[in-house]
């Protein structure tokens, strides 16, 4: 486990790659050309798993994986909304799954956070109609 302090700096971590992320433009082209290679190496070298292992996983067995890095609610949130905002990149089938992944980690953020934000259900109702 990690000690509180250490936790924080690790999420203050994750915060700033995934604002970083998200703020990127991207690009159908550049896409394809360099961005996914780019986000793909973020996502291994914070996450210890990239793109491919995302595809490959259900939703259940990524929410286990990102429990391992304990993420704060916020952390799980902005993963989900890069997810969600690649997804429009890829092709079909992995466009679905990452849409799915996305729904999936929304749904866990709304149950722990205990609360209800229309934010967050505002990109739940987003991605569901994205299917």
């Amino acid at each position: 486990m990690l000690s509180k302090g250490l936790r924080d700096e690790e999420n203050k971590k994750m915060d700033k790659l995934f604002n970083e992320l998200v703020e990127v433009e991207f690009l159908p082209d550049y896409w394809e050309q360099q961005q996914r290679q780019d986000v793909d190496e973020h996502l291994k070298d914070a996450l210890g798993f990239g793109l491919a292992e995302v595809l490959e996983l259900n939703s259940e067995d990524l929410l286990l994986k990102l429990k391992e890095q304990q993420f704060s609610s916020e952390n799980y949130e902005q993963f989900g909304d890069l997810l969600f905002r690649i997804s429009a990149f890829e092709p079909e089938e992995e466009e679905i799954i990452l849409i799915r992944h996305s729904i999936a980690i929304y749904e866990f953020v709304q149950l722990q956070s205990g609360t209800f934000s229309f934010n967050l259900n505002e990109k739940l109702k987003e991605a569901r109609e994205a299917i």
